[in-house]
């Protein structure tokens, strides 16, 4: 059964709605405007606005005007067109009730990586790439409802800064996403998201990951920074990310220290980071979550690729090392040939140092280079 997250009924305060012409008729039958006034502290002339649909309705108005009816909760839903904040809020199209889903996951993921709601309730979005900028695009306007307007601003950086509507960022509250700076508020992973399905932990942690993770040649790393006064609760919210990962069958390293800095308005930063590396570990992350940022989502495949290693018998890797030797050839060279990493692979070469078919010709006190001992040695039939 789906969760309802929004409805009528958990609206902000700060919202106002348009109702279908329909209900409208139905809600103002029998109620002349002057009486409305006696009963609710508006005004007569306000309610004639109401009643014709040309102006917005104050939604704690609406929730009283319901009191005198006895609509169901799917009709009322259902005769909400539009919502904005306050008079002055940029109205968006919506659709009544909001259910818990992946695409609101992703998108309450996105809120708490590279986006944020402002105070007044403003959804912000920066980032640099046009993958995620355009995903962004598309699920507000598929969760929260149609609407063209937006500002983008190209910062200096290279980043883009996209304003969506207040009421974007109101709705996205009511769904447990926080307002105002980040930085200096404790936070946590929304309960409908950690006791969601398989679906809606994967898309949190996807969009979490384009935002904030890193695709390193061994590795996939996560760090965020906080307030020194709030490391708790920042390993809180990472401790919540290692159990929705245990629950994808993913298992990630410890959570450490990786930076601390002062700031120029004088507040200390503290940055946490956990990694997740092995075999087992990426690959599970590439089928179960994956990457929207396409670079990053080639980065991962090409890592995982290289983890996949061929069985060689007794002596067949050092076999092909000799066969494919070119010149002078650095470790991390001959371990993409034989597909191993690079500790297993200055094994195979130390061996065929000893054995004089290699050698060894440093260039600097802590890099070297490999080449066969004897250019003449080079076509070996038989495994070493």
């Amino acid at each position: 059964m789906e969760m309802d997250l929004i409805d009528y009924r958990n609206l902000p305060d700060t919202c106002m709605v348009k109702l279908t012409g329909k209900f409208r008729t139905k809600l103002f039958a029998n109620l002349t405007a002057n009486h409305l006034a006696e009963i609710f502290p508006n005004s007569a002339s306000s309610f004639k606005y109401y009643k014709r649909g040309a102006s917005f309705i104050p939604i704690n108005l609406f929730k009283q005007l319901l009191t005198l009816h006895n609509f169901g909760d799917s009709e009322i839903n259902k005769s909400i067109l539009e919502t904005k904040k306050r008079l002055c809020g940029k109205p968006i199209r919506i659709k009544l009730p909001v259910y818990a889903s992946a695409k609101l996951a992703e998108l309450v993921g996105h809120t708490f990586g590279d986006g944020h709601i402002s105070k007044a309730g403003r959804f912000v979005y920066v980032n640099t790439s046009k993958d995620l900028l355009k995903r962004v695009a598309y699920l507000t306007n598929q969760i929260l409802g149609h609407f063209t307007y937006h500002d983008y601003h190209r910062r200096k950086d290279g980043s883009v800064n996209i304003h969506y509507p207040s009421a974007v960022g109101e709705l996205l509250h009511v769904c447990g996403c926080v307002k105002g700076n980040k930085f200096k508020q404790d936070f946590d992973i929304p309960d409908w998201i950690k006791s969601g399905n398989h679906k809606i932990k994967s898309a949190f942690i996807r969009a979490l990951f384009d935002d904030e993770g890193t695709v390193s040649p061994t590795r996939i790393a996560i760090n965020m920074a906080k307030s020194v006064e709030l490391e708790w609760s920042l390993r809180k919210f990472f401790n919540s990310l290692i159990e929705i990962l245990n629950c994808l069958n993913i298992r990630s390293g410890n959570v450490v220290i990786c930076a601390r800095r002062k700031n120029k308005n004088g507040t200390t930063a503290i940055g946490l980071l956990f990694v997740i590396c092995g075999l087992r570990e990426l690959s599970n992350f590439l089928d179960k979550i994956g990457f929207i940022h396409s670079v990053k989502q080639k980065k991962l495949k090409t890592l995982v690729s290289s983890f996949i290693q061929p069985n060689y018998h007794d002596g067949e890797a050092r076999e092909i090392i000799l066969n494919s030797m070119t010149g002078l050839m650095s470790t991390k060279d001959v371990s993409k040939i034989i597909k191993r990493g690079v500790v297993n692979t200055r094994y195979h070469l130390t061996i065929l140092e000893k054995e004089g078919k290699l050698k060894k010709v440093v260039i600097h006190k802590s890099k070297w280079l490999w080449q066969l001992k004897d250019e003449s040695k080079k076509q070996v039939t038989s495994p070493i």
